[in-house]
């Protein structure tokens, strides 16, 4: 399987997913709108993943690549593409699908407790999942569910951290790729999030901590990513 990742900055790379794509056998390959590099041609089969960033969807004057992104977004959902986007990814998915974007009213930085919503009973993608479990945060906008999709998961910080459209194109507000290291890189180049005050505000120090809860987020990632490979693999 190919898979094509569209990445938007150096510190926020593909994490564990590498990993688990190299496990596996697939081959994943990254494209960087940020750099200028063109976007990638999805053919039957291949898989689109979109990563997260330090960036707002609205930014375009400061990141022109950005009103680029979300054309490509638009024409690849019409055209039947499987996707997966995540933070950043997961609300530029809910935007071209027409939601919204919002400032959330609480940052959320950490390890929280993500709970499924009834719906998700009947979505593939968290078949795999309990009713409720830990997944690293890192964002302080949301987006609002579109029409035609279903809400799959929800947080005390926040509303909607899950949503998916016709069984092929899922977002998630949660970092799906986090392990060890993408938890320092974030704490190491963004250390000024962590300064602010809100009970959903983890230290350093307790997000590193957490193995635990890391470990189990690692395992329920890669059996998410077994469940959504199946499932573009069947349509090719």
């Amino acid at each position: 399987m190919r898979i094509h990742v569209l990445q938007h900055e150096d510190i926020v790379g593909p994490g564990l997913i590498a990993d688990w794509a190299r496990a596996r056998g697939h081959a994943l390959v990254i494209c960087r709108p940020d750099r200028g590099e063109p976007f990638p041609r999805l053919l039957p089969g291949e898989w689109l993943m979109i990563l997260g960033g330090t960036m707002n969807v609205d930014e375009d004057r400061l990141h022109p690549w950005l009103s680029a992104e979300k054309k490509y977004l638009e024409r690849a959902i019409a055209a039947g593409g499987h996707i997966l986007g995540i933070c950043l990814g997961g609300q530029l998915l809910a935007r071209v699908l027409g939601g919204t974007v919002t400032r959330n009213a609480h940052k959320e930085i950490g390890w929280h407790t993500v709970r499924l919503h009834p719906d998700a009973a009947h979505d593939p993608f968290f078949s795999v999942y309990p009713t409720a479990f830990p997944a690293f945060q890192w964002h302080q906008d949301t987006f609002t569910i579109p029409a035609g999709c279903r809400r799959l998961a929800e947080s005390d910080a926040c509303a909607h951290q899950a949503f998916s459209y016709e069984g092929r194109v899922l977002g998630v507000q949660f970092h799906l790729e986090a392990d060890e290291r993408v938890v320092r890189t974030l704490a190491d180049a963004c250390p000024r999030d962590l300064d602010a005050a809100g009970p959903y505000v983890q230290s350093a120090q307790t997000m590193m901590a957490a193995v635990g809860a890391a470990a189990q987020a690692e395992r329920l990632s890669q059996s998410l990513l077994d469940q959504a490979l199946s499932t573009c693999a069947a349509s090719a």
